[in-house]
């Protein structure tokens, strides 16, 4: 036989237990106690999150490329004046310095593009 105190410590258990789930449920059932959002949506959600991580990147490359557009022709026109003087050098400096690919003419447009 189980002793008072142990009966009334078993008592107290099993209400306060059910006290608490009591109040959870409670809780759980509230409309309070979390709202759903468009992110929660069974379909709308996955979508929509996809939509938000791509946003941020895709802005970032398209004002990088707008900011180049701008860019490009200030650098071709800063470099072009002194890449047609040293065109006509002779020899291996004139192409490495203003050749097609050189680096007074491809150099800063590297950096306007990167």
């Amino acid at each position: 036989m189980a002793s008072p105190v142990t009966s009334l410590l078993e008592r107290a258990s099993v209400g306060r237990s059910a006290l608490i789930r009591a109040i959870t449920g409670q809780l759980a059932q509230s409309r309070n106690f979390r709202r759903r959002g468009l992110l929660d949506h069974a379909v709308a959600g996955p979508a929509t999150a996809a939509v938000l991580l791509i946003l941020p990147a895709l802005l970032a490359v398209l004002g990088a490329n707008q900011a180049a557009a701008w860019l490009d022709p200030l650098a071709v026109a800063a470099t072009t004046p002194l890449a047609d003087r040293i065109e006509g050098w002779p020899g291996l400096l004139g192409a490495v310095l203003a050749g097609d690919y050189g680096l007074l003419t491809m150099g800063p447009l590297l950096f306007v593009w990167a």
